[in-house]
This record gives C-alpha cells, sequence and structure tokens, in this order.
C-alpha cells in the first residue's frame, strides 16, 4: 500500500510511546533518524521530496521546495540533527 507520497510500504508506520506504551500511526516512513538524542525524522522519496519532523513523527513539514535539482542522498548530521548535508541532480 503506498503513502500519501506515492512510498511503497506494506503496513503502516508506527511512532511507539516508551513512557506509557501507546503507539500512533504517522504519516511517513522514516529514512533517517536522529543520533544526537532528538527525536528529528526525515523521510526522503525517490521522486526527490523531503519530509521532516521534529517531534517523532507526530508532525512533518515538507522541506527543499527552494532547492533547485532533486535531493538523491542525505546525511543528517550527529552533533545536530538539525543540520542535514545533500546531494542532488539536475532534473
Amino acid at each position: 500500500m503506498p503513502d500519501r507520497e506515492g512510498a511503497r510500504f506494506d503496513e503502516p508506520t508506527w511512532r511507539s510511546d516508551l513512557a506509557d506504551g501507546t503507539a500512533t500511526t504517522i504519516t511517513h516512513a522514516p529514512t533517517h533518524v536522529a543520533a544526537d538524542g532528538t527525536v528529528q525524522l526525515y523521510a526522503l522519496y525517490a521522486h526527490g521530496r523531503l519530509w521532516a519532523s521534529p517531534d517523532g513523527g507526530l508532525t512533518w513539514q515538507r522541506r527543499g521546495q527552494r532547492l533547485a535539482g532533486k535531493v538523491t542522498s542525505l546525511t543528517v548530521s550527529a552533533a545536530d540533527a538539525r543540520a542535514i548535508a545533500r546531494q542532488e541532480r539536475s532534473c
């Protein structure tokens, strides 16, 4: 079943809260996860659309609309997950 952006995955993507044991479905399947202790997530799709979530997937914002070309790769900074490095190619 595709998500809203057309990415294929078989099951819904879930966010679990270990404090109270609840689970919530989230809009995008994360492709990149923070390593700096925050809950920052990114979802990068094959067509180049990039989504970011500062709250572990509860809310998402589209990023990269002003970038020229197509984002094909993403690296998240280990020191600050809000900082990313990208690679792109012209469409």
